[in-house]
C-alpha cells in the first residue's frame, strides 16, 4: 500500500495521490471508519455503540490461552492456537517480503495477492471455490437433487482438507440413528424460520 509510506494524514493529503486538503482527508477517513464500524455492528445485530463496546460478541479461534487471558480477557475461546512468538514471526515474514534487503527492489509493484479473501487458482484453498458455487447454483436452478448431493460431497471433502474445525472432528458414538418417521418434517420446521436472524431479534419489539 503506497499510503503506508507517509508519516501523517496531512503528509498523505499533500501528496499527489489525493486531490483534497488535509482537513477534508481527515473527515473522509473518519467517515470511512465510522461507516465500517456501523456496517459490522449491523451485521452483528447491534443497535447502539453502548451495546458494541466491550460486548465480546465473537469467539477467538487460533490464539493460545495465554494470549487470550492477557490481551482479550474474558473472550470465549474453545480452540487453542498460536502465541506471541508465532504472531511476531508471521508479521516479520510479511515485512521481509514487503521490504527486501535490496535498495533497487520495488516490492509494492509485485506483492503476492495470496488469495486469502478472493479465490485464485494458485492461492489459498477456499471452501466456496468455483466448483462449489457452480454445483450449488446449477442444482438449485434445475431442482436437481443428485447434483446437490455432488455439491454436498464436494463441500464435505474440501472441509476435510484442514479448512474447517468440523473437518478435524468426527462423531464418537455407537448410537444408532433414530427412524426418519420420528423427525419433524421440513414443511413444519420452515414455518418457524425468521430470515431477519439476529438483527431482527435485536431491534424488534
Amino acid at each position: 500500500n503506497p499510503y503506508l509510506a507517509f508519516e501523517s494524514v496531512e503528509d498523505l493529503a499533500r501528496n499527489s495521490y489525493l486531490k483534497v486538503d488535509a482537513d477534508t482527508a481527515v473527515k473522509n477517513l473518519t467517515k470511512a471508519l465510522s461507516t465500517g464500524v456501523l456496517k459490522i455492528m449491523s451485521k452483528m445485530g447491534v443497535s447502539t455503540i453502548m451495546s458494541y463496546r466491550g460486548a465480546q460478541l465473537f469467539e477467538a479461534v487460533g490464539l493460545s490461552k495465554e494470549v487470550i487471558d492477557e490481551y482479550f480477557t474474558g473472550t470465549t475461546s474453545r480452540v487453542g492456537g498460536v502465541g506471541l512468538d508465532e504472531i511476531a514471526e508471521e508479521v516479520a515474514i510479511r515485512h521481509r517480503v514487503a521490504y527486501p534487503n535490496q535498495w533497487s527492489a520495488s516490492p509494492h509493484r509485485n506483492l503476492r495477492t495470496g488469495g486469502d479473501y478472493k479465490w485464485r487458482r494458485t492461492g489459498e484453498d477456499h471452501l466456496n471455490d468455483p466448483e462449489a458455487i457452480f454445483l450449488l447454483q446449477q442444482s438449485t436452478h434445475r431442482g436437481d437433487y443428485q447434483m446437490f448431493k455432488k455439491y454436498s460431497h464436494h463441500i464435505n471433502d474440501t472441509s476435510n482438507r484442514l479448512m474447517t474445525l468440523r473437518g478435524l472432528m468426527k462423531f464418537n458414538s455407537n448410537r444408532k440413528p433414530i427412524d426418519i418417521s420420528e423427525v419433524e418434517p421440513a414443511t413444519e420446521i420452515v414455518k418457524r424460520f425468521s430470515t431477519g436472524a439476529m438483527s431482527y431479534g435485536s431491534i424488534s419489539q
